[in-house]
């Protein structure tokens, strides 16, 4: 679980079904309630990550994150990894500005050539 690192701000968990965290890079969330940490995170909530064609998005100490959950076969336990949110969707950010980009100069290059033509 510690090294589990997608972006320099996400992390990975381990939680057993209870809600109990089984494992945290911070030991001293080791055994306490998943809530302390997300507290979005409660009840059937942390069941439904498992089953769940996106990932959930909660605040995390203020920060977003996006959560997906995996069973760990043979236990009880869900492997939860919280991607943050804006670390996780630069690229697609950085994809939507190069195009909004690209469009304005189209558009301006298309308004130049019908002004040139008429």
């Amino acid at each position: 679980v510690r090294s589990i690192h997608p972006t320099p701000a996400s992390f990975g968990i381990l939680v057993a079904r209870s809600g109990q965290i089984v494992a945290h890079l911070d030991d001293k969330l080791t055994l306490k309630p998943v809530a302390d940490l997300v507290p979005s995170l409660d009840g059937d909530k942390l069941a439904a990550l498992v089953t769940a064609k996106a990932p959930a998005e909660v605040s995390v100490g203020g920060a977003d994150k996006l959560l997906r959950g995996r069973e760990i076969p043979g236990t009880d336990w869900i492997a939860v990894i919280a991607l943050d949110k804006p670390e996780a969707t630069a690229g697609m950010r950085s994809v939507l500005i190069a195009s909004m980009i690209s469009l304005v100069i189209v558009a301006c290059a298309a308004a130049l050539i019908v002004a040139g033509v008429t």
